[in-house]
């Protein structure tokens, strides 16, 4: 039990340590969305739910939102400050040995692009470029197609996040639709490169830990061979 709990905390550490480092690298101007960059932490904070456990995946997004609380109590800031699009994003990529569970996590790509394309349609802002909403068909196609492939799973995170925070942002800062029209031409690439850079980084971790890992047998190996021969 106590050798689970510790794997748990060195994958939350890991995953912190990894997020913060991500904090400090802008992609440039952000496609797609009014204010900030592109930020690493775009790419790295939806990968909480495929590299940590459950309990591990809402340690880490407590732990942000306490670091990054802000008295700035808009509806906006406080979903971009607070990882809520990242958040869901996370929960579609969830994998839990439970079936169930799983069944419920998958349901997400479907729950969330439906429930927000009804809240922008509806919006009086969004009812005017109802076809917006089409790019939020794609986590569901990609969940019914059920090919295992990580990019696509990555897209389809990358999708449900820009889903949430579109309807948050729509509701909450003044807009009209020549913006949401501009920004339909863009929305794209913004979230091919979010997927693609998800894709590298949980490559890259799957291999780190994978080396770890055989370092890990080595040297319990060799200690054993010690042992023998003494």
């Amino acid at each position: 039990m106590l050798k689970i709990f510790k794997r748990q905390v060195f994958k939350v550490a890991g995953f912190l340590m990894l997020l913060f480092i991500s904090k400090l690298i802008k992609f440039g101007p952000i496609l797609g969305v009014l204010k900030g960059n592109l930020l690493a932490s775009q790419v790295v904070m939806p990968l909480a739910g495929i590299l940590t456990s459950g309990i591990g995946l809402i340690s880490i997004f407590v732990l942000s939102a306490i670091n990054s609380f802000s008295f700035n109590f808009t509806l906006y800031s406080l979903s971009t400050v607070y990882h809520i699009p990242s958040f869901f994003a996370s929960l579609s990529l969830f994998n839990h040995g439970n079936k169930i569970l799983n069944l419920f996590f998958r349901s997400i790509n479907f729950v969330v692009p439906a429930s927000c394309a009804i809240l922008f349609v509806i919006n009086p802002i969004g009812s005017q470029i109802p076809a917006y909403v089409l790019y939020w068909l794609i986590p569901v196609f990609i969940t019914a197609s059920g090919i295992e492939n990580m990019f696509l799973k990555a897209l389809s995170a990358t999708f449900i996040a820009h889903a949430v925070g579109t309807v948050v942002f729509i509701y909450s800062v003044p807009s009209d639709v020549s913006l949401w029209a501009n920004l339909a031409k863009i929305v794209w690439l913004e979230r091919i490169v979010i997927a693609l850079g998800m894709s590298v980084v949980y490559k890259a971790v799957v291999l780190v830990k994978a080396l770890f890992k055989e370092t890990e047998n080595m040297i319990v190996l060799k200690h054993e061979k010690e042992i023998i021969n003494n």
